[in-house]
């Protein structure tokens, strides 16, 4: 994926954090401004956890997004 701004490429990561723990079958509270220490509130089995997302753009020699 190219970016052309760090806010697209965090939108991004977030729009897949939410995909993927819906697919897994939390709910998710997205927080109404960007003022918290956490990106989202996830909910399952009655036990609420907070949710930093972190998104990369960074690829190895091999083409696979890297962490750093």
């Amino acid at each position: 994926m190219n970016f052309k701004t760090n806010k697209e490429k965090g939108n991004s990561g977030l729009g897949m954090a939410i995909a993927y723990f819906t697919t897994n079958g939390y709910t998710v509270s997205i927080p109404l401004n960007d003022t918290q220490d956490y990106d989202l509130v996830v909910e399952k089995g009655g036990v609420l956890k907070s949710v930093k997302v972190k998104a990369t753009g960074c690829k190895t020699s091999r083409g696979n997004f890297q962490v750093a």
